[in-house]
């Protein structure tokens, strides 16, 4: 079973040291292009890659926002013991 709360405490956190901080103040280059009109910010990178590891790390798969031009779509077969999000598409 997940602890709800805590991965929330865990979201948090993350957002609290990599995403405010950085909030309205990005520079050039810290937004890419995946596809025409779909951008991602290094900080969008950073967080995926921090909170797919914490979940991971509770024997969860993370179907994420694709941040690398996944599109979060859910994985063919993929069912059962997942958490988090799914991104547009």
């Amino acid at each position: 079973m997940v602890d709800h709360a805590a991965v929330g405490e865990r979201i948090r956190e993350i957002a609290d040291r990599l995403v405010l901080p950085r909030f309205r103040k990005l520079v050039e280059g810290d937004v890419e292009e995946k596809s025409p009109g779909d951008l991602v910010t290094v900080v969008d990178v950073e967080v995926e890659r921090e909170l797919t590891a914490y979940l991971r790390g509770l024997g969860r798969r993370y179907v994420g926002g694709g941040g690398r031009g996944g599109g979060g779509r859910r994985p063919r077969g993929a069912r059962g013991r997942s958490i988090g999000p799914s991104g547009p598409g």
